[in-house]
């Protein structure tokens, strides 16, 4: 099991529940696996805890893990996969933990899951808190990869600029949303936004978001080839 920061000496006082979230496939419902403390890799492969569908050729044998960790936040690590994983149309680099939260789309090749709560869990913890939604200074952060133009849009973006283009393709638009969830003041992520804007000549959010869902979209479009043994 891995965690993104430093062990605690002691462990919280309350009992955390077994499943921090369950992980189902798009148009697909009945097949439901929970995400709990144990990391688990996600892939065809025989050995792997949380196996998919044969049929889902573009997933590779071990294609990603998933954890949550003692704070119930929960994290995704691409494992070299063929065709890679991407986070709401954001493709990663391999062997770099990204914060993800209820509500994501998950994409690995043509696979897509979404990530839910657990009904079993209590009310009181089915939104993550903004203060439990920290900048990743003790994780690398998410990169992105993508193919031909698309990588381009991010490559001179910093971290900090890349957790935006993250929070954005969660639909997240609102300067003060974004800035509760990363802990900075609108007026900071606004300077970011700008920068992301100059830096990659986009002029809107919204243009911004599409821009990286037809990359993934394109992308996807290349999975139906067959996949190697």
């Amino acid at each position: 099991m891995r965690d993104c920061e430093p062990r605690l000496d002691r462990e919280p006082a309350f009992a955390l529940p077994t499943s921090v979230a369950i992980l189902t496939i798009v148009n697909a419902p009945e097949w439901r696996m929970a995400v709990d403390r144990q990391e688990k890799i996600i892939g065809r492969g025989s050995d792997v805890a949380i196996r998919v569908p044969d049929r889902y050729r573009s997933v590779s044998r071990k294609h990603a893990s998933i954890w949550a960790d003692h704070r119930r936040r929960l994290w995704i690590c691409d494992l070299h996969s063929r065709l890679g994983t991407a986070v709401n149309g954001v493709l990663l680099a391999s062997d770099l933990p990204v914060q993800i939260v209820t509500g994501d789309r998950l994409l690995l090749g043509d696979l897509e899951m979404d990530l839910i709560d657990d009904p079993r869990i209590t009310s009181e913890i089915e939104e993550m808190d903004a203060s439990e939604v920290e900048e990743t200074r003790r994780c690398p952060a998410a990169v992105a990869n993508l193919a031909d133009g698309p990588a381009e849009l991010v490559e001179e973006l910093t971290p900090a600029e890349l957790e935006i283009v993250v929070w954005l393709c969660r639909g997240f638009t609102r300067l003060q949303a974004i800035g509760r969830k990363l802990h900075r003041s609108p007026h900071t992520v606004r300077t970011q936004l700008g920068n992301i804007f100059r830096k990659t000549g986009i002029h809107s959010r919204e243009e911004l978001v599409g821009r990286f869902r037809r990359a993934w979209a394109g992308e996807s479009s290349k999975s139906s080839q067959p996949a190697r043994p």
